[in-house]
């Protein structure tokens, strides 16, 4: 029993750790990307924007960075994980009657998020 609650706690503490790594990861990418984003302020392209190293890199992370996406979204009401999420989960709950309507949309992956994001 006592071998059992030490593996145990040997797997909890490992997945710990490895998810203070993500968030490190994350929020390394996370600065960046939005550095680059506030230098390039006057672009009108999002597509350049979201093409930037540090945001692919999040997308790269896949469903280990929806937790921390999570969080942004509640967060900051910008809109600017919208894109990841799609390409992270391969879905778009947002319907297209809210399209373009970036408070509608935020709430839509908010709610989709917290039913979904642990099974992603």
């Amino acid at each position: 029993e006592a071998a059992k609650t030490l593996a145990n706690v040997s797997a909890l503490s490992g997945a710990t750790v490895q998810h203070c790594s993500e968030r490190r990861r994350f929020e390394s990418l996370r600065n960046r990307w939005k550095t680059y984003r506030a230098e390039h302020s006057t672009s009108s392209c999002l597509t350049d924007l979201f093409m930037a190293e540090p945001y692919q890199q999040i997308v790269g992370m896949g469903p280990a960075a929806l937790p921390f996406l999570l969080e942004e979204l509640r967060c900051d009401p910008s809109g600017d994980w919208f894109w990841a999420l799609r390409a992270i989960t391969q879905h778009d709950p947002v319907p297209p009657e809210s399209r373009g309507q970036i408070t509608a949309m935020r709430e839509v992956w908010l709610r989709w998020l917290e039913r979904n994001a642990a099974t992603s």
